[in-house]
């Protein structure tokens, strides 16, 4: 098998609780590296009320790499103010020029800092951390990439310490867009039951058990039901378009393209989905009903990288029911976790086509979930 079809020939699995199990997860070949992408100071400018700037720059970073490829199937993860992408090394020289990019940009039109740090397998490998890959079919054509173990956990340490830097550029020149395809087109989706809930939970590899983590998935499925429609943050009849204004602003900002031009191409977009979606208009050949239902599916509303992260609609009982339960296996020193809970969850969009392999959704709490649920997350860790 060649490194290069490494992620492509992994067994996937279908049943969620299958990230707990051993036997789906592959060691990454040695030859890969892991690329890690985070906004510095995330946290302040979510504060500052750029969540949603924060989500999108986030999500560039992977865009960039996908653009960069022209392989949408490639193992990444998004974790709301950031990302973590695991290629051959092979392809880095131009990936590394795509992310050069997509750091300037987020430096020159938002004001933010992207860090991003390339660490090779082979060392992680030297300093006994492995990278394990599992592959979830997430929908019939779309796949998510697991990651068990400690490996990110340890490049992302060393990113965040200042080592295996992505060298900045002054100016970069590419011959395609990076960010093609990402979108902001959708409104924060709003709850059902009373809020939506960002968990993170990570291992204390020292204490957790092989099971645990299923039994704790369990645990939460008996108090939210994970399967019910209510439970998942996006509802496919609740779905309404984004405010124009403020999302043509947005996407102009990431793409590659003359401003002017692409404000229009992208305002006379809105309005064609916005008259579709209204129904004021229709197509033979593109169903909204049928690519909101592919949209549901193609979430990320749930994910693994090392840590469980989830983004859930709940009522205040279950939310407490959640963190009771979660509580008591921190005190018994099995694991770190984070809550946060706001009135909407985020959408951010990669979209390249209609078909069900050629778009994928990144979901995070809304007002920061994840990068909010995280700084809980790190007092526990800190402490211990």
């Amino acid at each position: 098998m060649s490194s290069k079809d490494f992620y492509h020939q992994i067994p996937s699995f279908k049943d969620f609780l299958g990230l707990s199990k051993n036997s789906n997860y592959r060691q990454v070949p040695e030859d890969w590296a892991v690329i890690i992408a985070d906004v510095a100071g995330s946290t302040k400018a979510i504060q500052a009320g750029q969540y949603k700037t924060v989500n999108m720059v986030g999500a560039s970073t992977i865009a960039s790499v996908v653009n960069a490829l022209g392989d949408r199937d490639i193992p990444f993860v998004f974790g709301g103010d950031g990302s973590t992408i695991v290629i051959p090394m092979a392809h880095l020289g131009r990936v590394k020029r795509a992310l050069q990019y997509t750091q300037k940009n987020s430096q020159d039109q938002f004001g933010l800092q992207l860090r991003i740090g390339i660490v090779p397998h082979k060392d992680l490998l030297a300093a006994g951390f492995a990278v394990r890959m599992a592959r979830y079919q997430l929908a019939p054509s779309v796949h998510q990439a697991f990651f068990k173990g400690n490996g990110l956990s340890q490049a992302e340490k060393w990113v965040k310490g200042g080592q295996y830097a992505l060298e900045p550029v002054t100016d970069e020149k590419l011959d395609f867009d990076p960010h093609d395809g990402l979108s902001c087109r959708w409104a924060p989706l709003k709850n059902v039951r009373g809020m939506m809930l960002s968990i993170l939970i990570k291992m204390n590899d020292v204490k957790a058990s092989v099971d645990l983590l299923k039994d704790i998935l369990q645990e939460i499925d008996s108090v939210v039901n994970l399967d019910h429609q209510d439970s998942h943050p996006i509802k496919i009849e609740k779905l309404h378009i984004e405010n124009i204004g403020k999302a043509v602003d947005l996407e102009t900002k990431t793409i590659r393209a003359i401003p002017l031009w692409s404000r229009l191409r992208i305002f006379l977009f809105f309005l064609v989905v916005r008259a579709l979606d209204k129904k004021w208009i229709k197509s033979k050949r593109f169903s909204m009903s049928n690519y909101k239902m592919s949209l549901q599916r193609n979430s990320d509303f749930r994910k693994f990288d090392e840590t469980l992260r989830m983004v859930i609609d709940c009522t205040p009982e279950m939310r407490n029911q959640i963190d009771q339960l979660l509580k008591r296996h921190a005190d018994r020193q099995e694991i770190y976790y984070g809550l946060f809970a706001s009135e909407t969850a985020l959408m951010t969009c990669f979209v390249q086509g209609t078909e069900d392999s050629e778009h994928v959704h990144f979901i995070d709490g809304g007002d920061g979930g994840y990068a909010m649920a995280a700084v809980a997350m790190k007092e526990q860790m800190s402490k211990a």
